[in-house]
């Protein structure tokens, strides 16, 4: 992307003004006396890309009176053409809103990035403001200029040191190398250097030890593959042996099966032939119980009539005696 076109308004003493960039391949040289705004120029744009080395305090004018508010607008129209093209529209703009208060309360502004296919359709797409609750405030805008748009808002325009530009031209290089690398930081850019090529170094270091570990890890995953390719042999043989197993012994429990059940067969005619004699013999014992029991009665019976037999031969005894009596009695009354 190329700088096509800026406008501000409510910037120092200026009236609301307009600069075109020119195209892609066009050189811009802004100069003219002192006071004319040439540093007015690259202060809207550092301001409108959120620098850190921009004051917006000193965008305001000193003749403003305190009792006054201030309003200020800066816009940066970039047209999306050249080495630097990014995805996005034709022309894409950065839009920096200021407002303060009366006596100079506190400073509020917004950026707007807007979008269009020319310059004169452009739709706002993203607003940023300070606090903002959906995270769309000023660090997410400065990182969506870095990240997203490819612009660095610190690097793109070197307005920092511009008021002593002619002091370099007579500075030994010594001290124009030492000041340059204030202003740029590079003191702390060589140290980071120095850092990461100590890092670099300390990744190599364990880089090899991370091959080491992998060759180590491929040793120990082709020793466990061949494990596993012997696991898996063995267990195919185990699996066959077993099937074969498995229907030899079938083949057993099958005979073992007929052979049970002819057995069962067996013992099932000998158990009718044990029953029937088992019956037969329950009867026989019946039947000796009942001869017993027949026995028991006649015995009683005998014993009765044993019994009987003695009372009737003492009565027949005694009946005899009475009869001898009675005949010797009545041979003695005959005499």
């Amino acid at each position: 992307m190329i700088p096509y076109r800026l406008q501000f308004s409510g910037i120092r003493d200026y009236q609301p003004t307009r600069i075109f960039f020119g195209q892609a391949n066009d050189h811009i040289l802004i100069t003219g006396p002192n006071g004319t705004g040439k540093s007015t120029i690259s202060f809207c744009m550092g301001a409108v890309l959120y620098s850190s080395k921009i004051d917006l305090e000193g965008l305001r004018s000193n003749n403003l009176h305190s009792h006054q508010k201030w309003r200020a607008m800066v816009e940066l129209i970039f047209k999306n053409e050249g080495p630097s093209r990014i995805d996005a529209a034709p022309f894409v703009s950065f839009r920096l809103i200021i407002e303060q208060d009366a006596n100079r309360g506190a400073l509020q502004r917004e950026y707007h990035v807007l979008t269009g296919e020319t310059e004169d359709t452009l739709t706002v797409s993203d607003i940023y403001r300070s606090g903002d609750v959906n995270q769309r405030n000023f660090t997410t805008y400065k990182e969506d200029l870095q990240f997203k748009y490819k612009i660095d808002s610190d690097l793109f325009y070197l307005i920092w040191y511009q008021q002593e530009v002619n002091q370099f031209a007579v500075m030994a290089p010594e001290e124009r190398f030492r000041r340059f690398s204030e202003m740029h930081n590079i003191t702390e850019i060589q140290q980071s250097w120095e850092a990461a090529i100590e890092g670099v170094k300390e990744l190599e270091q364990e880089l090899i030890a991370a091959k080491t570990v992998v060759k180590q890890a491929e040793f120990n995953l082709k020793i466990a593959k061949e494990e596993f390719d012997r696991l898996k042999n063995n267990k195919s043989r185990l699996y066959e042996a077993g099937k074969a197993h498995i229907l030899y012994t079938m083949s057993l429990v099958q005979i073992y099966d007929n052979h049970k059940l002819e057995l069962v067969e067996k013992q099932l005619k000998q158990t009718d032939i044990r029953q029937d004699t088992e019956g037969k013999i329950v009867q026989i014992k019946k039947q000796i119980e009942k001869a017993k029991f027949l026995l028991q009665e006649l015995n009683k019976k005998q014993l009765q009539m044993d019994e009987e037999k003695r009372s009737k031969s003492t009565l027949l005894e005694q009946l005899s005696k009475k009869r001898e009596t009675l005949i010797v009695t009545e041979q003695e009354l005959k005499d």
